[in-house]
């Protein structure tokens, strides 16, 4: 019983980081793609809804990645009836945060997405790349709906011009 909870929240666990949308082009992802999570531990905790993976976490799923120490998901039960339904309320990434998709990455120390909302923090010396240009602050909040940045705190910015006919 409490195998198969695992596994079918691991979908949603990755599902979650999966339908960040960055400013450019985001990656279509297909629900049938397999994901894969490698890391040194793994434990769920059914009492306190959380399934932890710790240890060079490696997150994949088409050209979406996630590497960090620790990768939790906090998951809730769902009112459907008789059978058992879950969804990620939260999801939070530890230590050597890296976010990659196509060409952007996202670093930092900690990186919280919320499903309510669907918004994503980044802290702990929070960057964000795409191509030559950077982003970094104090805080990076992205809000997923809204394909919006706020940037917060000692903000630095560098922005490199693009050449005529380039995206």
């Amino acid at each position: 019983m409490k195998l198969k909870i695992i596994l079918a929240l691991l979908p949603a666990i990755l599902g979650a980081w999966l339908g960040t949308a960055w400013s450019q082009s985001p990656v279509a992802l297909k629900s049938d793609s397999p994901i894969n999570i490698e890391s040194d531990r793994f434990e769920a905790d059914h009492r306190s809804k959380n399934l932890v993976f710790t240890g060079n976490v490696r997150a994949t799923q088409d050209e979406f990645k996630i590497n960090c120490d620790t990768l939790t998901a906090i998951y809730k039960e769902n009112a459907k009836g008789e059978k058992e339904s879950y969804s990620i309320d939260r999801l939070v990434a530890q230590g050597r945060v890296v976010i990659i998709q196509k060409d952007i990455v996202a670093k930092s120390e900690r990186a919280e997405y919320f499903n309510q909302g669907q918004k994503v923090i980044l802290t702990g010396s929070p960057e964000v790349k795409q191509d030559k240009n950077t982003v970094n602050g104090q805080k990076i909040t992205l809000l997923l709906p809204e394909n919006k940045y706020l940037v917060e705190g000692k903000v630095k910015t560098v922005i490199f011009p693009q050449k005529s006919g380039q995206r």
